[in-house]
Parts: C-alpha cells; sequence; structure tokens
C-alpha cells in the first residue's frame, strides 16, 4: 500500500521527545485527566479497583524516568511506587484492567494516566521501570489512557493515536503476553480514528467558505500570452510569484534547479522567491516538507498568484515558451470566475501531488493556505504535508458543495449525486497500529469521495479549484516506471531515492551554466527549434498496469 513506516516511527518518537506540537496532545490529556481527578470526592486507592494498598498520586516518582533498553517480561515487580504508599503490581494491574480499553474504570483510568511518561519516554532508564518490569502493563496503560483521553477536537484526538504504535512495540517484547492482544491494539485505534473522524466533521459543520473575490476583471495576462486562453487579454498584467522554499542544508544539492527556476521566471515576468527561513518549522517540530506551506502563507499577500514548486523538478526544455500560469489558467476568460487554487488532477490509480500548486492571493486562496496549515496539529499524517493537502481539497470541496457554487443542473443531467463529505478519508489519514501510512486506502477513499463531489477526473466541476487536466497540460508529471518517456510539460521527480546528476542530464545542461540565464535561454530555444512541446499525455490508459507491481497506487 506504498507504506512508510519509519516515516511514521521517527514522527512518533519526535513526538515524545520534543516539547512542540505533539506534547499538547500528552499535555490536553493530562488536562483532561486532572479534570477527572477534580470530580472524585473519595481519593485514589488500590481497593477501588480490586487492589490492596492505596497509591496517593501526589507521590507518584516515576514520571521521571525514561524507557530502558532492556525489558522484562514478567510483571511481578511494581508497576508504580511511590515515597509513602506501597506498589501497585503490574500482575494486579493487568488482571483488573485488561479487557477494558474503551471504557475503562476509574481506578484503571488513574493508574494509566501515571503511568503515561513513563511508559513514553524513549531513552535509558534503570531495570525497575515500568516500561522493563512490565512492558504489558505499560502497553495496556498506554491502550487505555489513549483511548479515554479527552477528544477536544481532531488535533488533540490525532496525537492520541500514537500512544497505541508505542503500546504495539512494547507489546512486541513480551513473549507470551497475559492479557493484551495485538487485536485490542488494533481495534482500540481504529476506534480513536473513527472518534477523530467525527471530531473534524463537527469542526467542518462550524466552518464557512469565504465569499468569492470580486473584481477578477481587474487583472490578467497579456492577450500575447494568451495563445493558450479563450478570449481577450485582460486589463492588468497579475503579479505572480514562484515559490522555492529550501532548508539551508540543502541549497547546495538543489542549486541547479533553483537557478533554472529563477531563470524561467525571468523569461516570463515572474518574481522568483526563494525562502530559506526554517525557524518556525523547527521550532514547532515538523518535518521540513511543511517548510513551503509556511513560506507561502508569508509570501502570498504579496503577489495575486504565487506558484509553489518543488526543487526536484524541472519544465522540459522545449515548453519554456509556455507560461505555466497562463496555461494552468487556459478556461478562464473575461466574465468567469478565477480560481483560488490550480493543481494537476488525477484519477485512479494516481495519487495528488502538490509538488507544484498556484494559489491566489484571495480570501478562499488564503483559507485554503490556513486550513492546510491547522493540520500541522494532527500528528503524523500521510506524506507529512502531502495526505494533510489531500484533506484540505476534499474539506474545501465540501465547502463549495454547501455554498452551491458549483453547476446542479450539470450533475442532476449527468445522473451524479452530489453527496456530503463528512471527514469518511481521516481515518485512513492516520497511520495503522504498526505505523504504516495507508497511502492506497487513503486513495481510494480521496477517488471516491472527490467524484462525487465534483465528477470524474478530467470532467471535474469546482470554482474554487481548478483541476488541471493532464491531457491537455502535464504541468506536475511524478516520474514513474515510464521515466521521462512520457510526454508532459513539467518532470517531478518525487521521492526519496532521486539522482540528481541524472535529472540534470536529463534537462541537458552542465550544472555550472544553469547560474546563467542566457545560456539556459539558448539551451532551451534550441531545444524548441529541434522538437515541438507536447505538454500533455493519453494519461492513465491501463488502470492495471499504470503502476509498477506490486504498488496498487503510484
Amino acid at each position: 500500500q506504498g507504506s512508510s513506516h519509519t516515516a511514521a516511527k521517527a514522527a512518533k518518537v519526535r513526538c515524545f521527545e520534543s516539547d512542540g506540537i505533539c506534547d499538547e496532545g500528552a499535555r490536553r490529556f493530562e488536562d483532561g485527566a486532572q479534570t477527572v481527578r477534580r470530580r472524585r470526592t473519595a481519593p485514589l486507592s488500590g481497593a477501588s479497583m480490586g487492589m490492596p494498598v492505596p497509591v496517593p498520586l501526589q507521590h507518584v516518582l516515576w514520571v521521571a524516568l525514561l524507557l530502558g533498553a532492556e525489558r522484562a517480561v514478567a510483571c511481578e515487580g511494581p508497576l508504580l511506587a511511590g515515597e509513602v504508599a506501597a506498589s501497585v503490581f503490574g500482575t494486579a494491574f493487568l488482571a483488573q484492567c485488561g479487557g477494558q480499553i474503551p471504557e475503562a474504570p476509574d481506578g484503571c483510568l488513574d493508574i494509566s494516566a501515571e503511568l503515561w511518561v513513563p511508559c513514553t519516554r524513549p531513552g535509558e532508564a534503570s531495570p525497575e521501570s515500568p516500561a522493563a518490569s512490565c512492558p504489558e502493563g505499560c502497553a495496556l496503560a498506554l491502550a487505555i489512557a489513549a483511548a479515554n483521553a479527552p477528544v477536544m477536537g481532531t488535533a488533540s484526538c490525532a496525537q492520541m493515536v500514537l500512544p497505541f504504535m508505542r503500546a504495539l512495540e512494547l507489546l512486541s517484547e513480551v513473549p507470551a503476553p497475559v492479557v493484551l492482544t495485538y487485536t485490542d491494539l488494533r481495534d482500540a485505534m481504529d476506534a480513536r480514528r473513527l472518534r477523530c473522524s467525527e471530531a473534524r466533521q463537527q469542526e467542518l459543520a462550524e466552518l464557512r467558505l469565504p465569499a468569492a473575490e470580486d473584481g477578477d476583471e481587474e487583472f490578467g495576462f497579456a492577450a500575447e500570452e494568451g495563445a493558450m486562453r479563450r478570449g481577450g487579454g485582460w486589463k492588468r498584467r497579475p503579479r505572480v510569484g514562484v515559490l522555492l522554499a529550501a532548508n539551508p542544508e540543502a541549497l547546495g544539492t538543489y542549486q541547479p534547479f533553483i537557478n533554472l527556476w529563477r531563470c524561467y521566471s525571468v523569461r516570463h515576468g515572474f518574481e522568483f522567491i526563494l525562502d530559506t527561513d526554517d525557524e518556525e518549522v523547527r521550532s514547532l517540530g515538523l518535518p521540513l516538507n511543511w517548510l513551503r506551506w509556511f513560506a507561502a502563507r508569508r509570501q502570498l499577500p504579496l503577489f495575486d498568484y504565487l506558484l509553489v514548486a518543488d526543487p526536484d523538478q524541472f519544465i522540459v526544455p522545449e515548453c519554456w515558451n509556455i507560461s505555466l500560469a497562463v496555461a494552468a489558467l487556459a478556461d478562464f476568460h473575461n466574465g468567469t470566475a478565477l480560481p483560488d487554487v490550480a493543481l494537476r488532477d488525477v484519477g485512479p490509480p494516481q495519487t495528488l501531488n502538490n509538488g507544484v500548486v498556484l494559489v491566489r492571493n484571495s480570501p478562499r486562496g488564503r483559507f485554503f493556505v490556513e486550513l492546510l496549515l491547522e493540520k500541522t496539529r494532527w500528528g503524523h499524517t500521510i506524506q507529512h504535508d502531502q495526505g494533510a493537502f489531500d484533506e484540505t481539497v476534499l474539506e474545501v470541496l465540501e465547502l463549495e458543495r454547501r455554498a452551491a457554487e458549483f453547476d446542479l443542473a450539470a450533475a442532476v443531467s449527468a445522473h451524479r449525486a452530489v453527496a456530503p463529505y463528512e471527514s469518511h478519508c481521516v481515518p485512513p489519514l492516520l497511520p495503522s497500529i504498526e505505523g504504516h501510512e495507508l497511502v492506497a486506502l487513503y486513495a481510494m477513499c480521496w477517488w471516491s469521495q472527490a467524484e462525487s463531489l465534483i465528477g470524474k477526473a478530467g470532467q471535474r466541476q469546482s470554482r474554487v479549484i481548478q483541476f488541471v487536466d493532464p491531457r491537455v497540460l502535464d504541468m506536475n508529471n511524478v516520474v514513474g516506471v515510464r521515466g521521462t518517456d512520457v510526454p508532459a510539460f513539467l518532470y517531478h521527480f518525487a521521492g526519496r531515492s532521486k539522482d540528481w546528476d541524472e535529472m540534470l542530464a536529463k534537462f541537458g545542461i552542465p550544472r555550472r551554466h544553469t547560474a546563467d540565464c542566457g545560456k539556459v535561454f539558448r539551451h532551451v530555444d534550441a531545444a524548441a527549434a529541434a522538437k515541438t512541446c507536447v505538454p500533455g499525455n493519453a494519461g492513465v490508459e491501463d488502470l492495471f498496469g499504470y503502476c509498477e507491481p506490486p504498488l496498487a497506487v503510484c
């Protein structure tokens, strides 16, 4: 399913080690636990859960411990101990609280709350720590705590998915678990993900799509640049920015492609922005994938449109005379409202890719960016910003459906039911119990929901988001098993494993020449004279043979 265990595991460690956004989930859970405690009239005691010894919470000292490298498999030692109180033993905790994950009694909730820190902190620990002395007890405690944590929105709900992954990790160290099973953890985590879907549905019910931008007729591309436009020119040329965001450490690798984007911007009168400010992203403990969207939030107000692009791509040399901004908006002319977002359309078995996105500086364009950045608080989503971007697209389409700003008559005439989107795809957006990214499951959900909202690929009907048909303009061809044999306007070498030198060789110019726009222009002009630009392609012709086996989506 195109899963990525290591990415989710890294996110899990980052969540438990950092003081960033993931820790807010723990803080919110602890706030909820404190609220539960304050409601009690009697102090917690082991007897309240069938244990013989009282356990004053204020004396629990294990909260400072870190997890140990060596694990015990028995639970004969104390699970919790205090300066004054005698111990709560793992055997008693397992006996009284096993099999009660979703609706654990108060005593089990309190013990689980106290075990939260010592059972989640990775690192060195003494052999007497809970995770070392009773890993199954720790796994059960994490599952109980996460399953019963207050849901105060999608963010707090989604952050409580990660502890289930830690619980499974602990359980895997137990050769013969006493009460807890893989199925228990999986079912509890699945239930939690469904609650996150319900929480998001409630949040979306409170959102409204901003009003459409007025004054579309005030700007546009000059008529001589509008060969791919229907209709005449507009009154003024829009200000278009081309944004590349990169962390400083990667600039050496990205430099030749940064140079190419700068030269392309010069040719078409765009303003080129290289944003390397990663302080905000790092301070929040986020993956660097999010860097471009924080940069987009900063830069968008300065332009009419902002083209957010990745550095691992290039526009094919023979197509450099085509303006990407003009071509992406080719279906819009005077009297037609301009879109707020433009991106490449996809259908089965392809997945959406946000490596090339045109965003308008409009209330709806800015709303889209903010709705996307809100999801940085959801913990780990598929490929970090990519899954969050895909979900944002569905949410905006749902808000557009509510605003009734698409052609209902066309939907009826096509016999297409316009069903609401109720955050159905949130569960597979979050990782599985093993830490896998459920790419295939999410993609199938996205295809279905997008088609229900705005029609099939190539026939989308949305005034907010322009889905550019790759048969006309493949503005973001993710290079796969067929390489660059497929004609396209732009090739995107997405993914971790890439040969940067080979990518530049395919463009056909030495690295040292990329810094000289004059030499770049001579190269692309010669290519255009020798070869006709074919900006689109036939798309997916063989649904089952398109992806490289064994992938179901790509």
